[in-house]
């Protein structure tokens, strides 16, 4: 839909008006949107990363003619799943202390298509309002590589400390991390290995910038979790994650060298999958 209705005054909005106003503003709409007609609660959904115009999404009510009855906005997969999770308001808890997420169940694709209903229509398949959806780093991983709107999300992560945190904060790519914005916060790091350099057999650096250059992020694999992600995702060697995506969930810090660094210890903290064919990130 490009409009829907406010319920604090009783104005139409428009997708363009809304897609303008800065995010904490964007914030205080949640809740106050619904559909014009069937009055379904609606939410906004930001342009998406192929240029598909922003656009309001809302849970309507059976027969409602404001349903979407061709494809949805957001072809990309995924997309759709992100847009459900947003309307129902679900919170990510982070699973990285010893949890699986290889053979965690996706609940969240389910769909149900009613003749005369729109094929948007998020159906109570998936998770409830306000419930929470336990991922591991290898589930984050795929969705941050395959689910374009994923990574701008503003889904909330539940850290183990119990702290908030939106899905566009929480990840970055390698080469965005900064001092200012990670240092002392655990974060997710995410990219495609291109090199992986030896550190006198301790450890791996992974997209090692140059030596002068300290304000870039750097990716360390202690020699010591090598045999566990060995094991864990079918390598033959630690050499074959060139060329695939990985996944590091760390606090980053700054080393004695004045380096900003991150390493994980732990297996549940790191992940890998294969470059995709059509990589919709490059």
């Amino acid at each position: 839909m490009q409009f829907a209705l406010l319920t604090i005054d009783g104005s139409d909005l428009g997708a363009a008006q809304v897609e303008l106003l800065q995010p904490s503003e964007r914030g205080l709409l949640r809740g106050q949107l619904v559909c014009r007609t069937c009055r379904g609660p609606a939410h906004f959904r930001r342009r998406s990363t192929n240029g598909n115009a922003a656009c309001f999404a809302a849970r309507h009510v059976s027969g409602c003619p404001e349903a979407v009855l061709s494809d949805s906005p957001w072809p990309e997969p995924g997309d759709e799943e992100v847009a459900r999770w947003e309307a129902n308001e679900n919170v990510i808890a982070l699973a990285i202390d010893g949890a699986e997420d290889a053979t965690e169940p996706d609940d969240s694709t389910a769909r149900v298509r009613t003749p005369g209903q729109g094929a948007h229509r998020y159906a109570r398949t998936g998770p409830a309002f306000g419930s929470t959806i336990q991922r591991g780093a290898t589930n984050l991983l795929r969705q941050l590589v395959n689910w374009p709107t994923f990574k701008t999300s503003s889904v909330n992560m539940r850290l183990p400390s119990g702290e908030l945190v939106p899905v566009h904060t929480f990840f970055s790519r390698v080469r965005d991390a900064s001092r200012e914005g990670h240092v002392g916060h655990l974060r997710g790091f995410w990219g495609l290995v291109h090199t992986l350099d030896d550190w006198n057999g301790r450890g791996l650096w992974i997209n090692s910038p140059p030596a002068y250059n300290l304000d870039s992020l750097r990716l360390f694999l202690p020699s010591s979790i090598h045999p566990a992600i060995i094991e864990k995702f079918g390598l033959a060697s630690i050499d074959e994650l060139r060329g695939r995506y990985v996944l590091l969930i760390d606090t980053a810090r700054i080393s004695g060298g004045n380096r900003f660094m991150a390493d994980v210890y732990q297996v549940e903290r790191f992940a890998t999958i294969p470059k995709p064919e059509n990589d919709p990130n490059d």
